[in-house]
């Protein structure tokens, strides 16, 4: 059983009775309120019950309690003699007697217990008794009130409201609740530790308010402002104190917590620490930098020593081939001249035989100089060079190699027209391998702010895993290669539908148009 106070609950049919007379000079009490008072009495889904307050007798019985307990009147109202009435506790006649004694000589009393109906069934009621004196003789009143489906309501509440705390001080996660203004309701204990503090109390004593945390005002400002005009705020960064005066880098998400009626109460929040997470992050961002600036350096130096190379092989060994070639051909004059006695025809044959071989050294010369280092890139520029490529493609392979080139240089630098044209090899090497077309596009513009590649071809496409593989070599490199001199290289294909190779490089600002 448990005691509510000594008042009658609002709205109850004790409320509507007190707004009657009950001192009517009137006959037995169920006359009074039963024939007199019918729409009170009857009508109400409280049940009521009148008694005796001198012997507890039960003296008159409305339907509604009839109907709460399954009961006939006849088993309610007692003939003289006491007999407990069914909304009292199952305690003795004097136990129940006392209730009666209590709420005429100390006021009403209002009180919960579990109760049975007649079918055996439980449920909680809730009753006031009240005195009154009713046709000169003193009655207690006892509004019943079925109180189950709220009884259940609140022992959902409470299991839930534990199972909540229970996450609430349990989670890993730090979790704050918060007033609009920023004062700190309450923390966990993962809060607590996050910011630096041995307790929840020693943090609650120290930081009066969340905004407190905040390395920057505007960020406090700023969650506030979402806070207020959308009620929630998707996890966003924000750098924070803790208690030692270190930084920490938050993901902080937050919602505001209201009442059934949309009366805000709070706002809770969730801390998740991503310091390291973004110490990596930066570890691996300058780290990617290094490497990129080592590739870069790399590149330039193969590049130079390529340039070299063929530098020597051009101006050295191809000059040194071509004086013994016009040697050979001056010996061979000599030695072939007609009438000249004794010209031993075997060693002309031999001599011949050598110039062809000079000739076919110097071509090799001459293409491996080219391959390392095309003169027409530097002598003429980048669209000679392209289409120099693109022309000497289609005379080795046979695939139909087209160049659609602008009128004008491009204003790039030396490294930037060497990428491209590199790329542009790169890209012809693997259609040549690999992607079975019989048509190759080469596309090259200038935009507004940067130089735009497109090589398409109309082959068997790359697979998507190939597309992906960090190992794939050759699309890698021409990835790094735009990477290098701020742009990108992106590598689009579906599986027999060919490929396009969609390059972008930022031009010098001092030499846009």
């Amino acid at each position: 059983m448990k005691i509510i106070g000594s008042e009658c609950p609002r709205g109850s049919a004790a409320e509507s009775l007190d707004s009657v007379s009950l001192q009517s000079p009137v006959g037995e009490a169920s006359v009074a309120l039963d024939q007199k008072y019918p729409e009170i009495f009857n009508a109400t889904t409280d049940g009521i019950v009148v008694h005796d307050a001198e012997t507890g007798q039960v003296l008159d019985v409305n339907r509604a309690m009839l109907d709460l307990y399954g009961l006939t009147y006849e088993e309610v109202v007692t003939p003289p003699g006491y007999r407990p009435p069914p909304f009292l506790p199952p305690y003795s006649a004097a136990d129940a007697y006392r209730w009666v004694r209590k709420a005429r000589e100390e006021g009403p009393q209002a009180f919960e217990w579990k109760s049975s109906r007649k079918n055996g069934e439980v449920f909680w009621v809730e009753v006031t008794l009240k005195c009154a004196r009713i046709g000169g003789h003193d009655r207690v009143l006892a509004i019943v009130r079925d109180i189950t489906a709220r009884r259940r309501t609140e022992e959902q509440l409470r299991e839930s409201e534990a199972r909540y705390r229970g996450l609430f001080e349990d989670s890993v996660a730090a979790i704050s609740q918060a007033l609009p203004g920023g004062r700190l309701l309450c923390v966990n204990m993962a809060y607590a530790r996050l910011y630096g503090y041995e307790s929840r109390d020693e943090m609650m004593r120290e930081v009066a308010n969340v905004g407190k945390l905040y390395a920057s005002p505007a960020d406090r400002r700023e969650v506030l402002r979402i806070l207020a005009e959308e009620g929630a705020m998707e996890p966003r960064e924000f750098a924070v104190f803790r208690r030692d005066g270190s930084r920490l880098v938050v993901l902080v998400s937050a919602k505001a917590i209201k009442d059934p009626e949309g009366k805000l109460l709070y706002y809770q929040a969730t801390h998740v620490d991503i310091t390291g997470h973004k110490q990596a992050e930066e570890a691996m961002r300058v780290s990617g930098e290094q490497l990129r600036a080592l590739a870069g350096r790399l590149q330039a130096v193969r590049e130079e020593e390529r340039t070299r190379i063929a530098r020597e092989i051009h101006d050295v060994l191809a000059q040194d081939l071509t004086r013994l070639k016009i040697d050979l051909a001056w010996l061979h004059g000599r030695l072939a001249k007609p009438g000249l006695p004794g010209a031993p025809e075997a060693l002309v044959d031999r001599i011949s035989e050598m110039t062809g071989i000079a000739d076919a050294a110097i071509h090799s010369v001459q293409m491996i100089a080219t391959e390392l280092r095309p003169a027409v890139l530097d002598s003429l520029g980048l669209c000679a060079a392209v289409e120099w490529q693109a022309r000497d493609f289609q005379e080795h392979t046979g695939i139909q190699c087209r160049s659609n080139l602008p009128e004008a240089e491009p204003p790039v630098s030396h490294a930037a027209a060497t990428a491209v044209f590199r790329i542009v090899q790169e890209s012809l090497t693997n259609v040549l391998r690999h992607a079975r077309a019989t048509q190759v596009d080469i596309i090259l513009r200038q935009d507004v702010d940067q130089l735009v590649l497109k090589v398409r071809d109309n082959g068997c496409g790359i697979r998507p895993e190939t597309l992906s593989n960090p190992l794939s070599i050759g699309l890698t490199g021409m990835r790094e290669r735009a990477l290098l001199l701020g742009g990108h290289c992106e590598i689009r294909s579906e599986p027999g539908e060919g490929a396009t190779v969609d390059v972008r490089l930022p031009l010098p600002r001092s030499e846009n148009p």
